[in-house]
């Protein structure tokens, strides 16, 4: 079982992108669960978003507490000691430091130059896809393209999906 847990704030897309991510690898065959965790109910305050893959049925209900991905929208909001050491972090940082299991890149930056604003949720789609190798890029494009095809313009997705790959190509 592979289990990811997303920190983010709310109404910066956190439980979007554990939506999406389950719904590749639904695509892909696995079994999936989805579900976000609130905080108080407003605007930038912290969310987690759990996402468990597995290829046989899931039949375990509960939060996510040792996982192995944890994908941190907001670099202010995880304290990295309580992350298992074998974790995988996929960090939205501009810090240049190596850290071990830990891919870093300025999902911010890249979003607000490719799309014109910070949500960074699907900018760090591309990331996801380097840092797991759950999934292609291909594979993440025809998901962004059946979920969001009528419900934003054609330029907002095609610059988010520029966005994509150009994070996927800068993750180290």
């Amino acid at each position: 079982m592979i289990e990811i847990i997303i920190h983010g704030k709310a109404g910066h897309g956190a439980k979007s992108l554990g939506e999406i991510i389950a719904s590749i690898m639904q695509k892909k065959g696995y079994f999936i669960q989805s579900f976000p965790e609130y905080g108080a109910a407003r605007e930038g305050a912290p969310v987690k978003s759990f996402v468990r893959l597995d290829k046989q049925p899931i039949l375990m209900h509960s939060n996510i507490e040792n996982p192995n991905i944890v994908i941190i929208i907001d670099k202010h909001l995880i304290a990295k000691d309580k992350t298992p050491k074998n974790s995988t972090i996929i960090l939205n940082t501009d810090s240049k430091t190596k850290d071990k299991n830990t891919f870093k890149i300025n999902a911010t930056e890249i979003s607000q130059r490719n799309t014109g604003n910070q949500i960074t949720n699907l900018t760090m789609l591309g990331s996801v896809a380097k840092a797991t190798k759950l999934f292609t890029l291909s594979e993440a494009e025809t998901i962004l393209n059946e979920k969001f095809n009528t419900k934003i313009s054609k330029e907002t997705l095609t610059a988010n999906i520029k966005a994509m790959k150009e994070s996927y190509e800068k993750t180290r």
